[in-house]
C-alpha cells in the first residue's frame, strides 16, 4: 500500500511527512519525504500549551488545533507534489498529531489534531489517536516505534540498540530472544529549550555552542540520579517532566555542553542496566545530528554509535515512516504494542480510522 506518515514531535520544529510503500509487516520502502517547518509564533503557542502548568482558553486550543491540522494538510499536499503521486492512490495517512499532555501513570495522553478535517482537506482516509488503546490495555502509550524497529532491522546482528533521540530519548533493544523497549530520558528537547531561551536560534546547529563549553560534572551526576532513571522498563515520559533539569547557574556554552553530557549519560546508563555491553547503537531523530552529543554517547556507552543515514536509512524521517507503517497495520488489524514495549496487559491494535 502507498501510505503517508506524518510526525510532529516534542521538539516542535515542524511536520515531517513521508510517502512509503508498506504492508505494515516486513515489506517497507521509503519513497519520499519533506519537512514543513513551524514559524516561531506557532512554535511558541504549542510550547506554551504543552507546559504542565499552562492554562489556555478552550476556544484558543480549538483554533490552535485547526491551524496545526491545516499545516499537516499542507505538508501532505507538498509531499504529493514532490512525489508526483495522486492522492487517490494513497490508501491512508498516519496522523500522529501533536503531543500536548502525556501522563502515563494515569493512563492519560493527548495528541492534538483533527483527523476529520485532515481527511476532508486531503481526500484521504486518516488513521489517528494511536496511543490511547494501548493505555486502555494498561500500557504506557509509548514508545510506539519498537515493532517497527523490529521489522525494519530484523537482520541486524544482536544485540543492537535502535535509539531515537527526539524531544525524549527512547530505545528498542533487539535481542536474541525478542525485543524490549522504553523511554529512557531527555533527548534533544532540553538542549533545544536551553538554546531557544537564551538566543534567537531554534537549536544548536552542528554543536557550535556546546562545543565551546565545559561539563559541570557535579551537577550532571546529581541530576542523573533522579528516580525516573532507575524506574523499571518499560516506561514512558512527558518531555516536560524534565523541566527542572536545567543548569541555570551556567552560561550558554557550559549549559549546552552539560545538557549534552546529561542526555548521553542517562542513555548509556539505561543500556548498561539492560546488560548491553556489546553490539551497536543505531541512532535516528534530531539528536543524531548533534556531533557533541553523539561523541558523548560513544564515550559513555563504550559502543559503536551509528547514525542510520550511514547505512542508507532516513534517520530524520524514521518516526514519520513508523506512523505510516502503523497506519497500514491498523488497516490490517495488526497489533502495535506488547507487554515488552509499553507494559500493556495484552497486544493491542491502536488507532482510529477516519474514512475519506
Amino acid at each position: 500500500m502507498l501510505i503517508i506518515g506524518l510526525m510532529s514531535g516534542t521538539s516542535l520544529d515542524g511536520v515531517d511527512a513521508v510517502l512509503v510503500e508498506t504492508d505494515g509487516e516486513n515489506n517497507h520502502k521509503f519513497l519520499s519525504g519533506i519537512t514543513l517547518p513551524y514559524d516561531a509564533p506557532f512554535r511558541k503557542s504549542l510550547f506554551e500549551l504543552a507546559q504542565p502548568d499552562s492554562f489556555v482558553n478552550p476556544s484558543d486550543i480549538m483554533r490552535l488545533e485547526k491551524e496545526l491540522t491545516e499545516k499537516h494538510s499542507e505538508a501532505v499536499g507538498e509531499l504529493l507534489k514532490k512525489s508526483g503521486v495522486n492522492g487517490a492512490d494513497v490508501k491512508a495517512v498516519g496522523f500522529h498529531g501533536q503531543t500536548i499532555r502525556h501522563i502515563p501513570e494515569e493512563q492519560l495522553t493527548w495528541q492534538m489534531g483533527n483527523a476529520n478535517l485532515l481527511s476532508e482537506q486531503t481526500g484521504i482516509a486518516v488513521v489517528s489517536d494511536f496511543r490511547r488503546r494501548d493505555m486502555a490495555c494498561g500500557g504506557q502509550g509509548a514508545p510506539l516505534v519498537p515493532y517497527f524497529h523490529e521489522a525494519l532491522f530484523a537482520k541486524f546482528e544482536k544485540p543492537s540498540a535502535i535509539l531515537n533521540i527526539g524531544g525524549v530519548a527512547n530505545v528498542t533493544l533487539l535481542k536474541e530472544d525478542g525485543i524490549i523497549a522504553s523511554d529512557v530520558g531527555p533527548g534533544i528537547g532540553l538542549l533545544d529549550a536551553w538554546i531557544q531561551k537564551r538566543t534567537d536560534l531554534p537549536f544548536d546547529k552542528d554543536g557550535a555552542i556546546a562545543s565551546q563549553g565545559t561539563v559541570d560534572t557535579q551537577w550532571m551526576q546529581y541530576t542523573a540520579s533522579d528516580p525516573f532513571f532507575d524506574a523499571a522498563w518499560p516506561k514512558s515520559v512527558d518531555r516536560y517532566l524534565f523541566n527542572n533539569m536545567v543548569p541555570d547557574h551556567l552560561g550558554l556554552e557550559d549549559g549546552a555542553r552539560t545538557l549534552c553530557a546529561l542526555t548521553a549519560e542517562t542513555i548509556a546508563s539505561a543500556l548498561k542496566a539492560q546488560g548491553m555491553i556489546s553490539g551497536k547503537i543505531y541512532v535516528h531523530g534530531g539528536g543524531g545530528y548533534h556531533p557533541v552529543l553523539m561523541q558523548d554517547l560513544k564515550d559513555k556507552a563504550g559502543l559503536d554509535v551509528v547514525l542510520l543515514d550511514e547505512i542508507g536509512q532516513q534517520a530524520n524521517y524514521l518516526e514519520a515512516e513508523c506512523f505510516a507503517w502503523l497506519a497500514a497495520r491498523r488497516l490490517k488489524n495488526l497489533p502495535f504494542t506488547s507487554e515488552k514495549t509499553t507494559g500493556c496487559q495484552r497486544e493491542s491494535v491502536g488507532g482510529i480510522l477516519t474514512t475519506a
